[in-house]
């Protein structure tokens, strides 16, 4: 299954060239409550949606206005009647998740030159990340917690503190600690 990425536009105009920008390497776009779009906006969304394999979810009614606030006579794109839960529900899972439910953790990636590393982090209350779907944990025991990831690639994963091989074939078993992130790498420390 091809690697599938959502790229969500908040609070921002972009120009038809960072939108082409943009798609490279997406599949998913989510307009949430985009209200005012530019005409060359617009078009950009449409090339867009209209590539294979391609999605383009929005909410209310994308393009009502033109950029400048001015009324269409006809919105850019038809009404939504789903709301975000409803339209993040059609997404497919991302390839790198905790996949032990409320279990309270969040995953972080990081890019060092070509190596992929990643945190795993008991999520403490009030904090987020990108995951979010993740819901908080309230129980506060000060305790590791045990969860499954997944993170799409076949290579062996290994703890960079211990140097175990925490996981392989895109599935790991990690013990987070409380107070510190699990650290995460494809090549033994």
């Amino acid at each position: 299954m091809p690697k599938q990425r959502a790229q969500l536009l908040l609070d921002r105009t972009f120009s038809p060239e960072e939108m082409d920008r943009i798609k490279r390497g997406f599949t998913t776009c989510i307009l949430p409550d985009s209200y005012a779009l530019s005409e060359q906006e617009a078009d950009a969304l449409r090339r867009f949606a209209q590539t294979s394999g391609n999605r383009l979810l929005y909410t209310g009614e994308p393009g009502v206005f033109l950029a400048n606030g001015t009324p269409r006579t006809k919105p850019a794109f038809p009404s939504c009647t789903q709301t975000v839960a409803q339209l993040v529900a059609q997404l497919p899972p991302p390839a790198v998740r905790v996949t032990t439910p409320d279990a309270g953790v969040c995953v972080y990636r990081y890019r060092v030159g070509n190596d992929l590393l990643f945190a795993l982090e008991q999520r403490q209350r009030g904090q987020s990340s990108e995951e979010v779907t993740q819901s908080v944990t309230t129980d506060m025991r000060n305790e590791s917690v045990r969860v499954t990831f997944a993170y799409g690639d076949a290579r062996p994963l290994f703890d960079l503190r211990s140097g175990h091989k925490v996981g392989e074939s895109g599935h790991a078993t990690v013990d987070v600690p409380f107070e510190r992130p699990a650290l995460l790498g494809f090549c033994k420390p």
